[in-house]
């Protein structure tokens, strides 16, 4: 993709910073980037110390106020650490 387009250079940098990002803090969140009209919130579940899945809800975006969101994503990043605990 670079090759073809250099500006995906910087694209590619923002999306790494952005990884990184996610990294540290646990968990992604979408609005409207894949579905318009959707909010989305992903956490890993991990075994041995690997990520081998994700736990994700998506719910119509006008549902939900700003408590809300953060509700439903401490539910999404509780409910993947238990999983990561019962796989060990």
């Amino acid at each position: 993709i670079e090759r073809a387009d250099p500006a995906e250079r910087l694209r590619r940098r923002a999306r790494e910073a952005e990884l990184a990002q996610i990294r540290r803090r646990g968990w992604a969140e979408s609005h409207g980037e894949v579905d318009p009209g959707m909010w989305a919130v992903a956490a890993p579940v991990s075994q041995r110390r690997r990520v081998i899945a994700a736990l994700w809800l998506a719910v119509a975006d006008k549902r939900l106020d700003a408590s809300r969101r953060v509700a439903l994503r401490d539910a999404t990043c509780a409910a993947a650490a238990a999983l990561s605990r019962q796989l060990g």
